[in-house]
């Protein structure tokens, strides 16, 4: 039997290995894991540059910037082009205050009137078409104005309203195109942009206690600061593979998994509130936007954009209905301009079509879909005058 002078004198050794132990256990455990995520991080990598390599969908130069509350914006002066996977690049120019403009445009000392503001996503913007093709630039040049087409690439509900804020008492535009697209609402009740490579925060409603809210982008993204596009045209090896993993892929990722993590876990603890849903969204959305254009003297004119599939009815939201302005069924007029009212023949017609055998690589309206969705719009101008 031990004394208990013995278990004294032994206590603190038994501890101190114990201890050690552990720290060696923990330092042991976190290699573990950070080599375990390197490993991982560079299969992302990979596979992101294989996307790359390929001519996947993307963008090369500088047309978007991040922003605080908008997440992603156009860059002032900024000029690139989208890539896609068959077939040129298509162009795109921002002029000096934010606005998509044709490549060879020159911004006049002043802008003629009527002014045309456009607002809205990737349809609004013009993805896959010249900037001189969109609906809103043809709207504009008709009634012998200017367009200011501030449509957000992947943007939402959310980014349609902070633009209207910021730029109709700016410019008190004579129109506003507003665009109204089910997945507009939807966009605004997620934390995560739709984009080809890295995490894009962007602005989304929430509901609290006081009612449904507008939350900035929950940390800014750097995928903007990345050299991402340098690496569509270099050689594709070993040593140009390592060099996208140690300038884009790890820091990208590295940023991107901590914010993520950090945010699932306060989700967990639940000290985020729940998202709005489609329905509020909508209902602050659109009266907010109709309600500054009163203010500012400027007729607010609703562009609806749905893809519908052919044979199904066109009905625009009550609340978009309660609020008298002009309205435009872009797919209806799409649909009613077709021989063959099926899918297939919709595609073919409306979306970009390339390669042998012809096939879509991009669902967004061609120029041909552009041009009957402004004569509507015209259309509906005139008979609201």
């Amino acid at each position: 039997m031990h004394s208990p002078i013995a278990l004294s004198a032994s206590t603190p050794t038994q501890w101190r290995l114990w201890r050690k132990r552990l720290v060696i256990f923990l330092v042991t455990l976190v290699v573990a894991g950070l080599a375990a995520w390197l490993a991982m991080a560079f299969v992302r990598s990979k596979a992101i540059y294989a996307h790359m390599k390929t001519g996947g969908r993307g963008w090369r130069g500088h047309v978007h910037t991040s922003d605080p509350w908008l997440g992603l914006k156009p860059e002032p002066n900024g000029t690139g082009a989208e890539t896609f996977a068959i077939g040129p690049d298509v162009p795109s120019r921002i002029d000096s205050d934010g606005f998509r403009v044709p490549v060879d445009w020159v911004q006049p000392a002043e802008r003629r009137r009527p002014l045309v503001l456009a607002l809205g996503c990737s349809f609004t913007y013009g993805a896959s078409v010249l900037a001189e093709e969109t609906f809103a630039w043809r709207v504009a040049k008709e009634l012998g104005g200017s367009c200011l087409n501030a449509g957000i690439c992947s943007g939402g509900a959310a980014h349609m309203l902070l633009r209207a804020r910021e730029l109709v008492p700016r410019y008190r535009p004579d129109w506003v195109l507003v665009q109204d697209s089910p997945w507009l609402s939807h966009r605004s009740r997620q934390r995560y942009a739709d984009i080809h490579v890295g995490l894009l925060p962007t602005p989304h409603f929430v509901r609290t206690v006081q009612g449904v809210e507008l939350a900035p982008p929950a940390f800014s993204t750097i995928v903007f600061d990345l050299p991402i596009a340098e690496y569509r045209d270099t050689p594709r090896r070993t040593g140009d593979l390592v060099s996208f993993f140690a300038r884009v892929g790890l820091p990208m990722l590295a940023h991107d998994d901590w914010f993520q993590t950090r945010l699932a876990l306060e989700d967990e603890m639940g000290w985020r509130p729940p998202f709005a849903t489609n329905a509020e969204i909508v209902e602050f959305v659109y009266p907010e936007i109709a309600r500054i254009c009163r203010e500012n003297g400027a007729r607010m004119l609703v562009v609806n954009l749905e893809s519908k599939k052919p044979g199904q009815s066109y009905e625009l939201s009550p609340v978009i209905t309660a609020l008298g302005v002009p309205a435009v069924a872009c797919d209806k007029r799409l649909v009613d301009e077709l021989p063959d009212p099926s899918r297939e023949t919709y595609v073919r017609t409306y979306t970009l079509v390339r390669g042998d055998p012809p096939r879509s690589i991009d669902g967004h309206p061609n120029s041909l879909a552009h041009s009957l969705i402004a004569d509507e719009i015209l259309r509906t101008m005139a008979a609201a005058r």
